[in-house]
């Protein structure tokens, strides 16, 4: 390709004599058709490496936009799509959620500096402010028509499973099952990480909420699914139903 071998195919037969002239061209249209192939086949995934290059570069736009945030992103996609495999969505799926969990704040690309770095606690309007950021991020992404599958993952991952969230307030499976996952994983991250206004809490702290919040603010086959996965790494035996009703606050 392009004046460099990539491939070589490689004729042979038991009996010891030469290829006919019909046979010959026979392979000749075989390897044609073998290196068109080929070559569709590395530009597509030459195009496939470029998407996905341009998807974490945007993520890392937006989390470096504030220290607190660094690696933000690819941490929850990362663990977006650990929990939808566990959880047996199809590839397709756990594809979106691995490209959503990158995106998913790009809205906060609106937000003020002074806003998401604030160590004191937000006022109404600034709350208000951040509130806007999922449907913002949908805004941005929505002309793009790679990213139409993502797009509830981005609008939706405030969502709460009994209806308290934003900017929709929807409720248990009004909420597309990839944005429960994703609002599991961003939840956990932005715990167990420092912020401005708070060290970042250590894992058992941090799993006491999510068990806590199994119904409330977390669909509950995506909460056990975690914490099974959780318990796993931790060592832990997985937990019993201990749930009382808490708040995460704006995270």
């Amino acid at each position: 390709m392009n004046g460099s071998i990539a491939r070589v195919l490689l004729l042979g037969r038991k009996r010891e004599y030469p290829f006919s002239d019909d046979e010959i061209s026979q392979a000749r249209q075989i390897s044609s058709q073998l290196a068109i192939a080929l070559a569709n086949s590395l530009s597509v995934e030459k195009l496939n490496n470029l998407a996905k290059g341009t998807v974490e570069a945007l993520a890392r736009t937006v989390d470096a936009k504030s220290k607190w945030t660094s690696g933000h992103s690819e941490r929850v996609s990362a663990l977006g799509g650990r929990i939808a495999r566990a959880m047996g969505l199809s590839e397709e799926k756990v594809e979106t959620v691995i490209r959503g969990g990158l995106l998913h704040d790009i809205g906060k690309i609106a937000i003020p500096l002074a806003i998401l770095d604030k160590p004191e606690k937000l006022t109404d309007a600034e709350y208000g402010d951040i509130k806007n950021h999922p449907a913002i991020g949908a805004q941005i992404l929505e002309p793009i028509k790679a990213y139409q599958d993502i797009l509830p993952l981005v609008l939706q991952h405030h969502e709460r499973y009994d209806g308290s969230g934003y900017p929709s307030g929807l409720k248990g499976e009004e909420i597309d099952i990839r944005a429960r996952i994703m609002a599991l994983a961003d939840v956990w991250d932005a715990l167990v990480s420092d912020r401005p206004y708070r060290h970042g809490w250590v894992a058992e702290r941090a799993r006491k909420l999510i068990i806590n919040e199994t119904g409330t603010h977390f669909d509950p086959q995506v909460a056990t699914t975690f914490l099974a996965l959780l318990s796993e790494e931790m060592g832990l035996e997985e937990p019993t139903s201990e749930r009382k009703t808490s708040s995460t606050g704006a995270i």
